[in-house]
């Protein structure tokens, strides 16, 4: 029938939309197939999904009719979707054979089911504009573009960059043996010849000063070789350190001197003895240390302190008495 043919037209047109993979002859075995994103876009387009048909249904549809490993259908299983899709529609009011035939006449009524190519439209309020137009840019941005809205590419730029150009990067100037160029090899030969000139002046100069001073007799230094030695600033510093006089200590009073040996005598008995008999000699002592022990030598204990610590020294009275073996307070 003729509205098969024209639903059979559309069935292809949409399998082909966006893609290469379906341009398959019509004498193939197979034929052209349709996945579930073109199964889906043929019912929004044709008016199937509207109104309590959403998109969950037209998915449904198209699992219930594939295979259970595929992801496409063919011409067949497109039209058995389109009768479950009837039955949603026109549900008991018509029987299913009619309620198919009154849904392939609204598909390929009016021309056809045709896929429709939508695209993002440009904006065209007033924020944009005013952010398109170039006449309006200010500084830099208003030195990119030319009257004509056109980019100025790199002569619209403040400053161009360091490598805009080849020549900028590479050295194209002739090099000698070793790499390189003739310029930078002349300019290093011509400043080692400086510094050798320099050096060479520098050192004659050096030279018959010495020699001057040699035959006026002002008592040139020599070195180790009998040669005329050169004195620079550092020689000077050294020689001056090295004159100065040794730093010896101030003239100690004979009456404060003789106070001091006394006092050691006094302290120590006599000056003699190792430092250990100087330690262990209690005469020698003084401040607190002293008033710990006795003219003999012997320790005073508590007597010997300045302050006597807290308690008087021995374990407070215990009830069972004073404490005179561990057994009174251990249980056995």
């Amino acid at each position: 029938m003729a509205e098969v043919e024209e639903l059979y037209t559309a069935f292809c047109q949409f399998c082909q939309f966006g893609s290469s993979r379906n341009l398959s002859s019509m004498t193939d075995i197979t034929g052209p197939t349709m996945d579930g994103a073109k199964w889906a876009k043929f019912c929004r387009d044709s008016g199937i999904i509207a109104g309590t048909t959403t998109s969950t249904d037209a998915d449904i549809w198209f699992n219930k009719v594939k295979a259970k490993s595929a992801r496409r259908i063919d011409f067949d299983q497109f039209q058995e979707a389109l009768r479950l899709a009837a039955a949603k529609r026109f549900g008991g009011s018509k029987t299913p054979q009619e309620g198919y035939m009154l849904l392939v006449r609204e598909i390929v009524g009016g021309g056809g089911a045709r896929p429709i190519a939508q695209g993002t439209l440009p904006s065209s309020d007033s924020v944009t504009q005013r952010m398109t137009d170039h006449t309006l840019y200010t500084g830099t941005h208003k030195n990119r573009f030319d009257s004509a809205g056109r980019g100025r590419g790199m002569a619209g730029r403040d400053q161009l960059p360091k490598t805009n150009e080849l020549a900028k990067i590479t050295n194209r100037e002739e090099s000698n043996v070793r790499g390189v160029p003739m310029s930078a090899a002349s300019a290093a030969a011509m400043a080692a010849g400086d510094s050798r000139r320099a050096s060479s002046t520098s050192t004659m100069a050096a030279s018959s000063t010495n020699l001057a001073a040699a035959a006026s007799g002002s008592g040139v230094p020599r070195g180790k070789r009998s040669h005329q030695a050169v004195t620079t600033a550092s020689t000077e510093m050294l020689d001056k350190q090295a004159s100065q006089p040794k730093r010896t200590l101030p003239p100690v009073n004979a009456s404060r001197g003789a106070a001091l040996s006394s006092s050691r005598r006094n302290l120590s008995g006599s000056m003699s003895g190792s430092v250990f008999d100087r330690l262990t000699d209690t005469k020698a002592y003084t401040g607190t240390h002293k008033e710990r022990f006795n003219d003999d030598g012997s320790g005073r204990g508590l007597a010997g302190r300045d302050a006597v610590a807290k308690g008087s020294g021995t374990v407070g009275v215990y009830r069972g008495g004073d404490v005179k073996s561990l057994s009174q307070i251990l249980r056995s």
